[in-house]
């Protein structure tokens, strides 16, 4: 069966847990080292510049690797880098899921008696295989059966398929049934659950305009949600309008918020707590129970009536006859007892009405007790909601600012990357002069050897012509002498 199925689910539902309780560093070390992630993937998760962008991106790496393969790895490597507790709550989530889904659905199962099973697997392709829907259709018998174990046994919090089954509902014009699924949902009380991330919703509009269209809003209601000027005002003043209405309006609600992008809201939305459950479990809803008991009484009351009208009739009827008197007489007398238990009935049922005001009159007192907390509850919103707008506008002066520092961190930025531009190219000529100076210096050292060779050549030459001129002066006085002699 497809119980079986692995998916991230899970790891999915619990990022918050995992940001907040795991190191990431280690975790992604170890799963490198398991080949769950390349070199490259690993590398690029890294270079995200905060802890934010990081887990992102490996959150958006991790969930297109293949479960069936790679869970148990992610499960090992936390055990592994001693976070064995975080490993053992994802493990134990599928279960704990599972139950919460098990005691949802049975308090709304025989509300879903007699749906089509068949077409609304058609419109839950995004939750079943193929393999779900042979099995769920395997006995036409326990189809409802087969369909609803399947969804509590997905990976997903039971918010999420019931969402999706809601909206099938509706699209296969099972409208009343969808709508009474949540009959009996205090709507006012849902929206103050949700109503710190419902007044978050930043396109107002857009929500507005589909719960128009889908004909929860009215065109005064809508005029007054205009009135306001920040989406807050807007979200908070539609949060007033939506919780007046009755429960049945909620599936709608929700697939508004899904078409407009706001998937987890309506999800919450549909979250019941404990006290919610025994009202659809065991009809402990008060004011519905009250109202129908009533009702019931008083017309058991007036069918009693009738009864005895109509024996009344018999009795005159048989007392007419001539014939079979004594058999007339057991019917009158047998009559007489049937007349006197109804009576007794009628008495007992008049006390039981009798205090069914009292007990709608207490009903009554606890609803107003209700409104008076749900009023100051809706006074403190509303005081959020001005503190939200305000810190709204001081967050969009802070954004402002920050874009003006963050320009001239730029423009400084800028300005420091051309000097360094500038300094590295004088860097460079100085090097580069450096290597022109070194070579003139050794232009200058071979220079100055040729010329100390040449001014040794010059003192020889000097000192070979001394000697050739005083050898000359020899040979001219030799001469001269010699010319002296030969004349004398």
């Amino acid at each position: 069966m497809s119980g079986e199925e692995r998916t991230w689910d899970v790891i999915n539902a619990n990022r918050a847990k995992l940001r907040n309780e795991v190191n990431l560093n280690d975790l992604l070390l170890n799963l490198s080292s398991r080949g769950v992630f390349s070199t490259h993937e690993e590398t690029r998760i890294r270079e995200k510049d905060d802890i934010t962008r990081r887990f992102d991106e490996f959150f958006f790496t991790l969930f297109h690797k293949n479960p069936q393969r790679h869970l148990d790895d992610f499960f090992q490597a936390l055990n592994e880098i001693g976070r064995d507790d975080v490993a053992g709550f994802l493990q134990g989530a599928n279960g704990q899921r599972q139950q919460e889904g098990m005691k949802f659905i049975e308090s709304r199962r025989r509300l879903l008696e007699g749906i089509p099973v068949h077409k609304v697997c058609q419109k839950l392709g995004r939750l079943l295989t193929q393999e779900d829907v042979t099995f769920i259709s395997s006995d036409s018998g326990t189809g409802l059966t087969n369909l609803l174990d399947t969804l509590c046994n997905k990976s997903l919090r039971y918010e999420e398929w019931y969402l999706d089954l809601l909206v099938a509902l509706q699209d296969l014009t099972l409208m009343s049934r969808a709508e009474e699924l949540e009959s009996k949902t205090d709507l006012n009380a849902r929206i103050g659950r949700v109503m710190v991330n419902f007044i978050k919703i930043g396109n107002p509009d857009e929500v507005t305009k589909r719960m128009t269209a889908h004909g929860i809003l009215n065109n005064d209601e809508v005029g007054s949600l205009n009135k306001n000027i920040y989406n807050v005002q807007k979200m908070s003043c539609l949060g007033n309008v939506l919780g007046s209405k009755k429960g049945r309006n909620l599936p709608l609600i929700c697939r508004c918020l899904l078409e407009s992008g706001y998937r987890s809201i309506a999800e919450d939305l549909l979250h019941s707590s404990e006290e919610e459950l025994m009202k659809y479990t065991a009809g402990s809803d008060m004011d519905v129970y009250g109202g129908t008991m009533l009702l019931s009484m008083r017309e058991e009351r007036r069918s009693l009536e009738e009864c005895i009208e109509q024996l009344k009739g018999v009795v005159d009827n048989l007392s007419g006859e001539r014939n079979s008197e004594e058999r007339m007489g057991q019917i009158f007398d047998q009559t007489k007892v049937i007349s006197k238990n109804v009576d007794k009935l009628l008495e007992k049922h008049t006390g039981e009405t009798a205090l069914l005001p009292q007990i709608l009159l207490q009903l009554q007192s606890n609803d107003i007790e209700k409104k008076e907390q749900m009023k100051a509850l809706e006074e403190r919103l509303q005081e959020m909601s001005m503190t939200l707008a305000k810190e709204e506008g001081l967050k969009a002066k802070h954004e402002k600012r920050s874009k003006k520092l963050e320009r001239q961190l730029e423009r400084q930025q800028n300005f420091m990357q051309q000097k360094e531009t500038e300094l590295n190219e004088t860097k460079a000529k100085m090097k580069e002069t450096s290597k022109q100076m070194e070579t003139l210096s050794n232009s200058l050292e071979e220079a100055e050897e040729r010329t100390s060779h040449v001014s040794e050549l010059k003192t020889r030459l000097e000192a070979q012509n001394n000697e050739i001129q005083e050898q000359l002066q020899r040979e001219q006085s030799l001469r001269v002498e010699s010319l002296c002699l030969e004349l004398f």
